[in-house]
Protein backbone atom coordinates (compact mmCIF):
# COMPACT_ATOMS: atom_id res chain seq x y z
CA UNK A 1 0.00 0.00 0.00
CA UNK A 2 1.16 3.12 -0.79
CA UNK A 3 0.42 6.44 0.64
CA UNK A 4 0.57 9.89 -1.82
CA UNK A 5 3.18 12.26 -1.46
CA UNK A 6 0.56 15.87 -0.12
CA UNK A 7 3.47 18.85 -0.75
CA UNK A 8 2.78 21.36 2.55
CA UNK A 9 3.22 25.12 2.11
CA UNK A 10 2.90 28.14 4.42
CA UNK A 11 0.96 30.61 4.57
CA UNK A 12 2.81 34.13 4.82
CA UNK A 13 0.08 35.36 6.69
CA UNK A 14 -1.07 33.34 9.47
CA UNK A 15 2.31 31.03 8.92
CA UNK A 16 0.39 27.80 9.23
CA UNK A 17 1.40 25.14 7.05
CA UNK A 18 -1.18 23.61 4.71
CA UNK A 19 -1.35 21.85 1.69
CA UNK A 20 -0.78 23.37 -1.46
CA UNK A 21 -3.73 23.00 -2.97
CA UNK A 22 -5.38 25.03 -0.19
CA UNK A 23 -3.75 27.70 -0.49
CA UNK A 24 -3.61 30.36 -3.04
CA UNK A 25 -0.48 30.92 -5.17
CA UNK A 26 0.85 34.26 -6.17
CA UNK A 27 4.26 34.03 -8.60
CA UNK A 28 6.73 36.71 -9.00
CA UNK A 29 8.35 36.80 -12.72
CA UNK A 30 10.59 39.39 -13.98
CA UNK A 31 9.54 41.78 -11.10
CA UNK A 32 5.60 41.08 -11.73
CA UNK A 33 3.26 39.58 -9.51
CA UNK A 34 0.93 37.13 -10.85
CA UNK A 35 -2.18 34.73 -9.39
CA UNK A 36 -0.75 30.99 -10.35
CA UNK A 37 -4.26 29.52 -10.31
CA UNK A 38 -2.80 25.87 -11.56
CA UNK A 39 0.77 26.31 -9.30
CA UNK A 40 2.88 25.46 -11.77
CA UNK A 41 4.19 28.79 -12.66
CA UNK A 42 8.10 29.13 -12.81
CA UNK A 43 9.79 31.75 -10.03
CA UNK A 44 9.59 32.87 -6.67
CA UNK A 45 6.17 31.79 -5.15
CA UNK A 46 4.03 32.95 -1.84
CA UNK A 47 1.25 30.96 -0.80
CA UNK A 48 -1.72 32.55 1.21
CA UNK A 49 -4.60 31.02 2.56
CA UNK A 50 -8.15 31.78 1.35
CA UNK A 51 -9.22 33.80 4.18
CA UNK A 52 -10.36 37.50 4.38
CA UNK A 53 -7.99 37.97 7.24
CA UNK A 54 -5.08 36.26 6.11
CA UNK A 55 -5.01 38.86 2.97
CA UNK A 56 -6.00 41.39 4.99
CA UNK A 57 -2.78 40.65 7.59
CA UNK A 58 -0.93 39.97 4.70
CA UNK A 59 -1.51 43.42 3.07
CA UNK A 60 -1.00 45.17 6.43
CA UNK A 61 2.10 43.63 7.13
CA UNK A 62 3.66 43.55 3.87
CA UNK A 63 3.89 39.69 3.77
CA UNK A 64 3.82 39.36 0.31
CA UNK A 65 5.99 41.93 -0.74
CA UNK A 66 8.70 40.64 1.44
CA UNK A 67 8.10 37.10 0.31
CA UNK A 68 8.51 37.67 -3.21
CA UNK A 69 11.08 40.39 -3.05
CA UNK A 70 8.50 42.77 -5.18
CA UNK A 71 5.61 44.94 -4.99
CA UNK A 72 2.23 43.64 -5.32
CA UNK A 73 -0.08 45.88 -7.46
CA UNK A 74 -3.45 47.27 -6.24
CA UNK A 75 -4.96 44.94 -9.33
CA UNK A 76 -3.68 41.57 -8.20
CA UNK A 77 -4.90 42.83 -4.45
CA UNK A 78 -8.22 43.74 -6.08
CA UNK A 79 -8.39 40.21 -7.83
CA UNK A 80 -7.57 38.46 -4.67
CA UNK A 81 -10.17 39.95 -2.34
CA UNK A 82 -12.84 39.31 -5.27
CA UNK A 83 -11.51 35.24 -5.29
CA UNK A 84 -11.94 34.59 -1.86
Amino acid sequence: MSLKHVPMRMCVACRQMKSKRELICLRCKSGSVFIDRDHRGQGRGAYLCQSPDCLAKAIRSKAIDRALGARVDESVLRALSEEM
